[in-house]
């Protein structure tokens, strides 16, 4: 349970670091392209580019069952 708890707290923090770049503008604009942003993610966090983005985009298992159980475990 704990290494799922620290999973989380991971895609948390990737997603936060996500949002705050995305929000970088410059006369308006956009600063930092998304492929951009995954790439220094990437480096970041010891993990491909490919992984940042599906976890960004919640495209991970681990993100869609705690999701789930958040929602199961009310009733």
């Amino acid at each position: 349970m704990a290494a799922k708890q620290t999973t989380l707290r991971l895609h948390q923090d990737i997603r936060k670091e996500f949002e705050k770049l995305s929000n970088v503008r410059e006369h308006g604009v956009r600063k930092f392209t998304n492929e951009y942003i995954f790439k220094v993610l990437a480096v970041k966090f010891y993990k491909a580019s490919r992984t940042i983005e599906n976890i960004v985009f919640s495209r991970t298992e681990v993100a869609t069952t705690a999701q789930t159980s958040l929602f199961t475990s009310q009733q």
